[in-house]
């Protein structure tokens, strides 16, 4: 039988302008929502090969690369929405004001995060207690307790990242060209500063180029994966071990897994 991938447990988005997915006339709304979706499937492989290979993961040294490889995966949840909030939905919310809609378009999506931020959190404090085997002393790494808590916000996260595209697709009754620049910008201001050792390893990891509609995401020029697999993966090398895909963007089976 064929062992479980990063596609399940929590559902994947279709990317917007693909046959059978939702879409928009404006080609710029469209070229958002894509990239948003394609930024959201990036967790869902991540939460997913956390949430399949975390009952297989028993031995001390593999427990430490697991829990940084879960830390890194919050923090970039957090990173995530954190520029959401404080960058792309005031933008959007001005533009939307400016065009007589003083409704609030961003609301719900701000209010969705409050539904799973606490359950981040407590992934984030259990993982870390194992991340550094000197550190953990006697305690025993309790992957049920990890899914237990996963179980506790999973649903939620993965209904707000789908949520937050049909949400998008709607902004295609304002100025598009403004849309996209806001978004354009988001991206430039909240990829500055980032750790090369861990984000371009963990979303290159999480990325299979190999899907429709996610050919060219994340738009890295040609050597970006060269040097993620034989320079900035090093470091950490250990952790990206649990990625369900290469630097190529290319599914790799999940090395902690069953049968399914």
């Amino acid at each position: 039988m064929a062992k479980a991938w990063a596609d399940k447990p929590f559902q994947l988005l279709a990317i917007p302008g693909t046959p059978g997915a939702a879409t928009s006339k404006d080609s710029r709304i469209v070229a958002v929502a894509a990239d948003m979706a394609n930024a959201h499937n990036l967790l869902i492989r991540g939460l997913n090969s956390i949430y399949l290979q975390g009952p297989h993961v028993t031995k001390p040294a593999d427990v430490a690369d697991f829990a940084f490889y879960v830390t890194s995966w919050v923090d970039s949840v957090h990173h995530h929405h954190h520029g959401e909030e404080t960058i792309l939905f005031p933008a959007f919310e001005a533009i939307a004001k400016s065009a007589g809609d003083t409704a609030g378009v961003m609301n719900e999506n701000v209010e969705q995060h409050k539904l799973f931020e606490n359950g981040l959190n407590a992934l984030k404090e259990y993982a870390s207690k194992f991340v550094d085997l000197t550190a953990s002393g006697d305690k025993q790494f309790d992957a049920a307790e990890m899914k237990r808590i996963i179980d506790s916000f999973g649903d939620a996260l993965a209904t707000h990242l789908h949520d937050e595209i049909k949400t998008l697709l709607a902004l295609e009754k304002f100025d598009s060209k403004v849309v996209k620049k806001e978004y354009d910008d988001m991206v430039q201001k909240t990829i500055k500063g980032a750790n090369v050792h861990v984000v371009v390893p963990l979303a290159l990891g999480c990325a299979d180029r190999t899907a429709v509609g996610s050919e060219g995401f994340p738009p890295i020029p040609f050597f970006l994966p060269f040097l993620c697999a034989y320079v900035f993966s090093r470091k950490h090398k250990g952790a990206w071990r649990f990625s369900p895909c290469d630097a190529w963007g290319k599914p790799q089976p999940l090395q902690f897994v069953g049968e399914n």
